[in-house]
């Protein structure tokens, strides 16, 4: 096991439900050079139920507007499947209740919709750890440690 995954598996160890950020899966799904290194190792985590991944509705609108604005239906559909077929990763829909939370977080902190949207979507389902890329969420937010890829891949 490389370094890189042994600080993901030690921020992982403590927290039984995890929040992904889009970045996160594209970066999977795109096998990006330096990111997968770290996005490998978190999705078999996730996979082999060492924890509970959500993510937001909203990661799924990110995540396939590139394969669309390509016109690649393909790979749309394949983002598609994998998401809503992934083991142990819950999408979370923005309802009254996460949207009053998204809105007096956004209020309190300066966030942008999208932002305060995926964090609060992450408490709504009990997440303790938020994994992210997005230097925006390193002020972290009441009871939501937030976890940057960069910290796992510089060391």
């Amino acid at each position: 096991m490389g370094k890189e995954a042994q600080r993901l598996a030690a921020a992982l160890g403590a927290h039984p439900v995890v929040a992904l950020d889009t970045p996160v899966f594209i970066y999977h799904f795109e096998e990006h050079p330096r990111y997968s290194q770290v996005t490998i190792p978190l999705f078999r985590y996730v996979e082999g139920g060492g924890c509970r991944a959500v993510t937001s509705v909203l990661s799924r609108l990110e995540i396939l507007v590139r394969p669309l604005q390509q016109e690649r239906q393909d790979i749309a559909d394949s983002y598609r499947f994998l998401l809503d077929t992934f083991p142990n990763l819950t999408q979370i829909s923005v309802d009254e209740e996460v949207a009053n939370a998204a809105a007096l977080m956004r209020a309190r902190s300066r966030l942008a919709t999208p932002d305060s949207l995926h964090l609060a979507s992450a408490l709504h389902a009990g997440a303790t750890l938020f994994v992210t890329n997005d230097d925006d969420f390193s002020k972290g937010i009441e009871g939501l440690e937030i976890l940057l890829l960069d910290s796992l891949v510089r060391g």
